[in-house]
């Protein structure tokens, strides 16, 4: 969900900038505001999940990411959306590694708890099983020699 808000703004910004009347410039703040709120505070965001427990965390950022985003698709102006954008940055970073340590508490198992980890970041898009034609691509890739117009001193 908080890296699906990235691909559906994305998707929208034509949208964004003819309902808002905003030009590239504005369609940055619009994404990098979001981007750059949710990686700056992704640390904090696991210190609180470890001071307050991950589930108490993880409902105050949905909570807040789901309100964020409604109110967000409501905003008539370019400087109103982008303090939404920067708020929902905040609550997607609260999401994130609180998600993670809800999980590892949920799962008293080894295997069952390493089963869920590695599922994990498959809805984000994260690690799946290769196909067969994957890996044998990545096998010939890493296998073949290197282009001869590359500098000699990458050859060797």
């Amino acid at each position: 969900m908080v890296l699906l808000d990235l691909t559906a703004v994305s998707v929208a910004l034509p949208a964004i900038a003819d309902r808002l009347g905003v030009g590239l410039s504005g369609l940055q703040w619009v994404t990098n505001g979001y981007t750059v709120t949710f990686a700056a505070l992704l640390l904090t965001a696991g210190w609180l999940s470890d001071r307050f427990g991950g589930r108490r965390v993880f409902l105050c950022g949905l909570v807040a990411f789901g309100l964020l985003s409604g109110v967000s698709a409501l905003a008539d102006t370019l400087p109103v959306l982008v303090a939404l954008r920067l708020a929902l940055g905040a609550a997607g970073a609260l999401l994130l590694p609180s998600s993670l340590a809800v999980i590892t508490r949920a799962y008293a198992d080894p295997a069952a708890r390493a089963r869920a980890v590695g599922a994990w970041p498959s809805p984000s898009g994260g690690p799946r099983r290769p196909s067969a034609s994957r890996a044998a691509a990545s096998t010939r890739s890493a296998s073949s020699p290197p282009p001869s117009r590359w500098p000699p001193w990458c050859t060797r």
